[in-house]
């Protein structure tokens, strides 16, 4: 019997990688040397985000991370706004993810829908609970644009900017929540997040002479969100 949320059959399916990276994490074997772990480690966040802008009628693709996801909001991902994904989205919402997670799962899912610009307070959330390092990549990142500058001069760069604020929040470390408040970083209007609204799942389980499992699951109703009512149909392989 399959489940009648594809968000909850998602979760499973992703609780099943995170729980065998923490076993492969805890294993005492001594012939699990750190490469080899590497290799065998996946992080079920990451996915490959599809647009297509609409006026050239030009798909990209890129693997990103999905930062959270639930049915209210649906999949959140932050990027800058001035990027070519965010510029294909202004013009086309219309966005596909795939997630794959090769052996021993050899699974994919595939899931289409409308990608919505965050709120500000959600953004600012993001932004406020990402590493400082990251924090200054993205104050001082134009992305997608021509880098006018060697790679070592933008990374040293970033390590001076870093250096200094660090040693500014050290100067201050007596000071009142205020001050503290008042010294972070602050996001840029060009930094934020992006959440998309599935309409469709499907999920694929590979299996032996290609004899593979395809569930899609088609919203039929709702509202502006992941929730509604959802059918279920089994296709050909």
């Amino acid at each position: 019997m399959e489940k009648l949320n594809p968000f909850v059959k998602f979760k499973e399916w992703q609780d099943e990688v995170l729980k065998t990276n923490e076993e492969l994490k805890n294993s005492s074997s001594s012939s699990l040397t750190t490469n080899t772990l590497k290799s065998l480690l996946i992080d079920p966040r990451v996915a490959i985000l599809s647009t297509v802008n609409r006026q050239t009628s030009q798909p990209s693709s890129r693997n990103l991370l999905i930062i959270n996801y639930n049915e209210s909001y649906g999949f959140l991902f932050e990027t800058n706004y001035n990027s070519k994904k965010s510029k294909d989205i202004f013009s086309n919402p219309k966005v596909c993810l795939n997630f794959y997670w090769h052996y021993p799962y050899k699974r994919q899912v595939r899931i289409e829908g409308v990608a919505l610009k965050l709120n500000d307070e959600i953004s600012d959330q993001f932004f406020d609970n990402s590493k400082i390092g990251f924090q200054i990549t993205y104050i001082l990142s134009k992305q997608s644009e021509e880098l006018l500058m060697s790679e070592e001069e933008f990374k040293k760069k970033h390590d001076e900017m870093k250096e200094q604020y660090l040693k500014s929040m050290g100067n201050h470390v007596s000071s009142n929540n205020k001050e503290k408040e008042e010294g972070k970083l602050k996001r840029p209007n060009y930094w934020g997040g992006f959440r998309i609204i599935p309409n469709l799942f499907e999920f694929y389980q590979s299996g032996d002479d290609y004899l593979s499992t395809r569930i899609l699951y088609e919203k039929s109703e709702g509202t502006n969100n992941g929730s509604g009512n959802w059918t279920i149909k089994h296709l050909q392989t």
